[in-house]
């Protein structure tokens, strides 16, 4: 007696159309690029074609690997409208990994909630996927990609633009973590000269005792000027004054100290600046402690 197979083509419609969704969802997310929904809706019903496959006999099936072919390609144009051709090689690479993934990742869990059909049968076989494993396979997907991705990212990027720096003054020297700062372009209002910002205690090593002290009594008291002539002569001719604006301070007033020159450390190259200006921050910049300056990227 053959066996009939009963096919819910609406079921299938709707469980490809939200898979389809989610892939090209994920491809928006990793190449973080703001797509509306109506465009990723209209590509996973247009992804639904690849469906015809059901319908086709076997001496037809070489028409279903050309729809697999071409819907990829407008899938990608439809939904991203790649700027370039590397761009659009980049969108389909991606939109490919993410449909391997979440195959993957369906499979996994397949296969660890049917531990004995596991341990029973070869990894190839005749299975069926519930629609609720493939609804758990796409919340797993998308807490990934809004919870985990972007911390990764974070970590990677802030790994990126954290580079090791190194300053002289009078023959000693101090290293410490700078944060490549794209928007900071601070300059000596007199010479022009780069002004890197420091947190000030970072130089409390570098600084005779008297020196640092006195210049933490001016960041206290900053009508009082007279403390700057109480500062060894050395340092009394380092001393800039650099004025700076920001959101809610359109007056602010920084110390600097003119160090010998600086050396900046990243991966395999080293750069060297000449007259730069240590502009003396007196709280913390970064909360955790990962850097504690910060450089702009001209110096690298």
């Amino acid at each position: 007696m053959v066996k009939k197979m009963i096919v819910y083509l609406d079921i299938i419609f709707l469980i490809n159309l939200f898979m389809n969704f989610i892939i090209l969802w994920s491809t928006a997310v990793l190449v973080q690029k703001k797509v509306v929904f109506w465009k990723l809706f209209f590509g996973a019903l247009l992804g639904n074609l690849a469906l015809i496959d059901i319908f086709l006999s076997t001496k037809f099936k070489f028409l279903s690997l050309i729809l697999k072919v071409i819907l990829p390609v407008v899938l990608i144009i439809v939904c991203f409208n790649p700027a370039s051709f590397s761009e659009y090689l980049k969108f389909v690479s991606i939109f490919l990994f993410m449909s391997f993934l979440a195959g993957a990742i369906t499979l996994a869990f397949y296969y660890l909630i049917n531990v004995k059909f596991l341990l029973d049968y070869s990894l190839i076989n005749n299975i069926s996927i519930k629609w609720w494993l493939l609804l758990l396979s796409s919340i797993f997907l998308i807490f990934f990609l809004k919870e985990v991705w972007p911390k990764f990212l974070r970590k990677v990027n802030r790994e990126e633009i954290i580079v090791d720096i190194e300053f002289w003054v009078d023959q000693k020297s101090m290293r410490t973590k700078a944060l490549i700062d794209t928007g900071h372009e601070l300059t000596d209002p007199i010479n022009g000269f780069p002004v890197v910002i420091v947190e000030l205690l970072v130089l409390r090593e570098l600084l005779a005792y008297q020196d640092y002290m006195l210049i933490k009594k001016i960041y206290d008291d900053r009508d009082n000027n007279s403390l700057i002539s109480k500062l060894s002569e050395d340092i009394k001719k380092r001393i800039r004054i650099i004025p700076y604006k920001t959101i809610g301070n359109l007056n602010g007033i920084m110390l600097g100290i003119r160090i010998d020159f600086l050396k900046v450390y990243k991966d395999e190259k080293t750069s060297m600046l000449d007259n730069a200006i240590l502009g003396l921050f007196e709280g913390r910049l970064s909360s955790d402690g990962s850097y504690r300056a910060l450089i702009n990227s001209e110096f690298i």
